[in-house]
């Protein structure tokens, strides 16, 4: 028997521990910086490649965890509503 389709919006998109690292590294540059770091920073902070970070990035922004906000000078990437409930 056939499982009935489930459209993506409505599955269930749970963190790996690894999108989960990533939000924290936010959360801890966000609190050290005074505003969102950008990918640069977030690389830095662990210890990746800015290039390694571009897919974790991107899946944390489709998943709703993340919103790319530009800043003045550089863009960054900031936490939503979502990210913040995670722990609760």
């Amino acid at each position: 028997m056939k499982r009935p389709r489930v459209p993506p919006m409505q599955r269930q998109r749970a963190l790996t521990d690894r999108q989960d690292a990533y939000l924290e590294a936010i959360e801890r540059l966000t609190a050290e910086l005074g505003s969102a770091p950008t990918a640069a920073d977030v690389a830095r902070q662990l210890g990746v490649s800015r290039k390694g970070v571009a897919k974790p990035l991107r899946a944390l922004l489709r998943k709703g965890y993340l919103t790319d906000v530009p800043v003045v000078i550089r863009a960054g990437w900031a936490l939503t509503e979502k990210a913040a409930e995670r722990k609760r």
